[in-house]
């Protein structure tokens, strides 16, 4: 089964959104940043790649603790 990988970083203040979020659906593959504009929006968009709402819930706090960035596998659809 083919793992998606999904890396979220906080954004420094002069960046667009709060978080960015970017999806690889290959090992080092490049992907495009999205924007990501409050923790709400970071945490639905988890929890629709098939996070937990407690998962989604740490990597937040992990964010918000000064973690650069947190990567997360899920299963590809």
């Amino acid at each position: 089964m083919s793992k998606l990988t999904v890396v979220v970083k906080r954004n420094a203040d002069y960046e667009h959104g709060m978080y960015g979020l970017s999806v690889h659906n290959e090992p080092g593959g490049a992907a495009n940043v999205q924007p990501i504009k409050n923790d709400a929006e970071l945490k639905a968009r988890l929890i629709e790649f098939g996070d937990t709402e407690d998962h989604a819930n740490d990597v937040l706090d992990r964010l918000k603790k000064k973690h650069e960035s947190v990567k997360i596998e899920f299963d590809a659809p």
